[in-house]
Formats: structure tokens, sequence, C-alpha cells
């Protein structure tokens, strides 16, 4: 084996340890920490799209929706070439669920309804859709599609907490 496939196995590695560090932080809800060691296993395997989609999710996390958006859009970037996937899906939706947070409503509309245009039925789209709908102080129309997101899934976890927060308002 040469010098550099051992240096590329190593960075695997330490990547995957990364990730696996950043997955513990994450489950008990350590945001920022879980963000360092997600941020480390891309900066080791710059083109994983589990990787990225795990800091952007980790943004999001710690309430950076910029950096949420910014991170999807880059796997987006990722995503766009390979043969379908879901996590192109949830990029679309969560990325869309980021930017209506920051109040830029027709750019979360358009990608949302990408999402939408690749499963209608997806909970993570109609969730977002919900999202952002509760941005805008729409509660009843988030609550509808909210609603046909447990209907799809009704454990979701991401679909139960925007139920809660519509339901409150």
């Amino acid at each position: 084996m040469t010098n550099s496939k051992t240096d590329q196995q190593e960075r695997l590695t330490d990547a995957e340890a990364a990730y696996h560090r950043g997955q513990l932080h994450h489950s008990n809800r350590r945001f920022d920490s879980a963000l360092e060691d997600f941020q480390a296993a891309c900066k080791l395997d710059p083109e994983s799209d589990r990787y990225l989609f795990k800091v952007a999710a980790a943004y999001h996390n710690t309430g950076q929706f910029q950096e949420a958006a910014d991170s999807y859009t880059r796997l987006i970037e990722i995503l766009e070439d390979k043969p379908f996937k879901e996590q192109l899906l949830l990029a679309f939706a969560y990325k869309g669920g980021n930017l209506a947070r920051l109040g830029r409503f027709d750019e979360a509309e358009e990608l949302i309804e990408r999402a939408l245009e690749m499963d209608s039925v997806s909970p993570i789209g109609l969730a977002m859709k919900g999202q952002l709908f509760l941005s805008q102080g729409k509660n009843s129309e988030a609550l509808e599609f909210i609603r046909r997101a447990l209907e799809i899934d009704p454990e979701n976890k991401i679909v139960n907490a925007l139920r809660e927060i519509a339901l409150k308002g």
C-alpha cells in the first residue's frame, strides 16, 4: 500500500470517529459539541453528504439558520448530479425551513415545493410547508400540512415538535 492510500484511509477512519462522536453529542442534545465533531468529519472527507447533512442539522439545532441553509446549499450541489436520493429531497425541504425562519419566504416556498414535487407525501416536505406557514404566522394553514404529515408518519419527532409549536401559537 502506498503512503497516500494509507493517509487517505487514516483520514477516513478519523472522519468516521469524529462523526460517531458527533452523533453521541447530538443524541445527548449537546449540539455545539456535535457541530464541532461533524465539521471535523467534513474537513477530513469534504465530499461526504452524510457528514455535511449532520453539519447542517447541527447548525439548525444551534439556531444558526443561515449557516444551516448554506450547508444545505452545498449538500444540494453534491447530491444534484447523483441518482435520486431522499437526502436531496430533505436538503431542499430543510433548507426551505431554515430560510422560512429567516423570513425569506419566497425562496423557502420554492425549495419546499421542489421537495414536494419529488415526493408529494414526504412527511418532512409537508412539515416544512407547515414551518413556512408557521413562520408567516398562519397557524391554521400550518396545522393542515402538519396534520397530513402526521397521518403519514405519526411518530416523526420533527413533525410532532412543529405540531406543538403550532398549537401553542
